[in-house]
């Protein structure tokens, strides 16, 4: 797997299929602030390679895709630092939203993939190259 930074890893194959992982998370792959920012981040970085035909999303760990937000972090927050989670939220799902589609029609859309070996996940068409 090839890391894009500490909690975003990919693999590839030739048929222009990227697997994005969430990594590093916990055994349930629970969004915090640096996992929510890392893959984002590492969405964004992919938008631009025209190689890719579909995108797939799913944690690194078998127990879950996304066990949800981080309950610890969230228990500290304050109302700014809470908008600021949230809007992190938001704008991971945005970058998920906004990732190309491989006709280059408006935005991608989420299908909901079944369970593999590779864990669950979601499949999000992207360009063709």
């Amino acid at each position: 797997m090839e890391m894009l930074n500490n909690h975003c890893g990919i693999t590839r194959d030739t048929r222009g299929v990227v697997h994005v992982a969430i990594c590093n998370a916990g055994p349930l792959n629970i969004l915090g602030s640096p996992v929510t920012d890392a893959v984002r981040e590492g969405l964004q970085q992919l938008a631009s390679d025209r190689s890719i035909r579909v995108v797939v999303l799913r944690g690194q760990s078998e127990k879950s895709m996304i066990g949800g937000a981080d309950i610890k972090e969230m228990a500290k927050l304050d109302q700014t630092s809470a908008e600021a989670f949230i809007s992190r939220l938001r704008d991971l799902c945005e970058a998920v939203r906004q990732f190309p589609a491989p006709d280059d029609r408006a935005h991608a859309r989420l299908v909901p993939r079944r369970r593999a070996r590779s864990g669950r996940g979601l499949r999000l068409p992207g360009r063709r190259a």
